[in-house]
């Protein structure tokens, strides 16, 4: 089964507690999910799809990744919310220090996680992932 843009918004909503969607906008959710795929592809060198997202008719994501992208999507959506930059240019006084900690806590994971990926990407690399120096001893 082809893993799909609604897919992940249910996925993201039942991380956020907001399986109803009164606080997460679908808006809000899609950035967040996009931009944690693009975080993914940098890291992959790839340029990833959702099915759903932007128009794109298939996903290209491994499956092995989709909890990454879940946990990316938390951490980028708590982001929006806590700085506010979605709905507001401003800074949102309104949302509690809790807020921004749990952005911060989440989108640390999601940079570990990041991590993990290039590194088991580079060991199941045929190649190394740097050029060749060569060395003359003699010069």
């Amino acid at each position: 089964m082809s893993l799909t843009l609604s897919d992940i918004k249910t996925k993201v909503s039942a991380h956020l507690n907001d399986t109803g969607k009164l606080i997460w906008s679908d808006a809000l959710l899609e950035s967040a999910i996009r931009s944690a795929l693009l975080a993914i592809g940098r890291v992959l060198d790839e340029s990833l799809t959702l099915e759903g997202l932007d128009g794109a008719a298939v996903t290209n994501l491994d499956d092995d990744h989709q909890h990454v992208l879940v946990v990316g999507a938390v951490a980028y959506g708590l982001t929006l919310r806590a700085t506010g930059r979605f709905d507001d240019a401003r800074a949102r006084e309104d949302l509690p220090d809790a807020m921004a900690s749990w952005a911060s806590a989440h989108m640390a994971r999601f940079q570990v996680m990041l991590g993990e990926v290039k590194a088991a990407t580079h060991q199941k690399a045929a190649t190394v992932p740097y050029d060749n120096w060569e060395w003359e001893e003699n010069e």
